[in-house]
């Protein structure tokens, strides 16, 4: 099929009678005839592709996979060790309020991004004591992403019964090279 010549036509595609009409419909049919051509004669070489692609991601997935876990491990350890951090500047703050001592100044290590990501979320305690609506907002059927806005913009204060708000803490790392 020429589609050079399919193309001129479907410039100059003017339409103002009934026989001009039935014209554009036969146009319009020969067009999906040559976009099925076209998609038939790159089918293999875009299967060939997809193919590629597929076992690439594979391969990056099967190599990536110890240095995921890592990094988790890595931050697992991180978070374990500042929150112990955090917990002792609490005591000895509260040690220091107790006695009325000047509360000491402990100074955390600069880790360049790295830090303690707090996130309040909702978790369903008992479903049948979730009302149906909070305010204007629908809760039912349970809509987890909206308690889950509720936890984050009121810090867990918002009371809504069946409903327990808590935070979560996740490291975060902002890996730099």
């Amino acid at each position: 099929m020429d589609y050079l010549q399919l193309q001129q036509e479907i410039e100059s595609l003017i339409i103002t009678n009934d026989d001009e009409l039935k014209n554009a419909n036969n146009l319009a049919k020969r067009v999906n005839k040559a976009i099925k051509e076209v998609k038939a004669d790159h089918k293999e070489e875009i299967a060939k592709y997809n193919l590629l692609h597929k076992e690439a991601k594979a391969k990056e997935k099967k190599e990536l996979a110890p240095l995921e876990k890592g990094k988790e491990i890595i931050k697992k350890a991180i978070g374990d060790y500042m929150k112990e951090l955090e917990k002792k500047q609490i005591e000895e703050k509260e040690e220091a309020d107790l006695f009325g001592l000047e509360t000491p100044t402990t100074e955390k290590p600069n880790l360049n991004g790295t830090h303690i990501r707090k996130v309040w979320k909702a978790r369903i305690i008992d479903e049948s004591k979730v009302p149906v609506y909070h305010g204007k907002m629908c809760l039912r059927d349970i809509n987890m992403s909206l308690l889950n806005d509720i936890a984050k913009y009121s810090q867990g204060k918002e009371k809504i019964e069946g409903v327990e708000f808590y935070q979560e803490e996740t490291v975060v790392i902002r890996w730099r090279t």
